[in-house]
């Protein structure tokens, strides 16, 4: 009978091929908070953590509206985030209306990881 001879591994290359991943650095300011948060987002944040969501609902739709008018990568977030903060205060139609906007702006962008994760 013949002995078989091992299987051994495929040598991989120790760093990836391409660009290397440059990853920001942030650092944490007084509050906490990164540096490039602007204060009203920490104050909008700090509204849904302390439970006064019609507060916070109006900030997060702010920025959601300026970033949209700037084409923004992150206004469909602000959307979200202004749709549930409307939903938690009990303006249900008007948070509907901000999460389908929301929404709708991911798939245009064809961000369907973050589409399908909302």
């Amino acid at each position: 009978m013949f002995r078989r001879t091992p299987i051994r591994p495929i040598a991989r290359p120790l760093r990836p091929v391409g660009r290397p991943v440059v990853r920001p650095v942030v650092v944490p300011a007084a509050g906490g908070g990164g540096v490039n948060v602007p204060p009203a987002l920490r104050r909008a944040n700090e509204l849904m953590a302390a439970g006064q969501y019609a507060e916070a609902a109006q900030i997060f739709e702010q920025f959601a509206r300026g970033a949209e008018m700037r084409g923004g990568p992150r206004a469909p977030h602000f959307f979200l985030q202004a749709g549930r903060a409307h939903i938690l205060a009990g303006q249900v139609p008007a948070g509907m209306t901000a999460l389908m906007h929301g929404l709708a702006l991911l798939a245009k962008a064809g961000d369907h990881q973050h589409l399908h994760a909302a």
